[in-house]
């Protein structure tokens, strides 16, 4: 988990590796 002070560029790196690990049916859970 990264700091406050790394900031939105290290918010979107986790989010993006989520969204990988998550797989194509993320977007199928609505």
């Amino acid at each position: 988990a990264g700091a406050v002070e790394d900031g939105p560029e290290m918010g979107r790196a986790m989010a993006a590796k989520l969204l990988a690990q998550a797989g194509v049916g993320f977007f199928d859970w609505k």
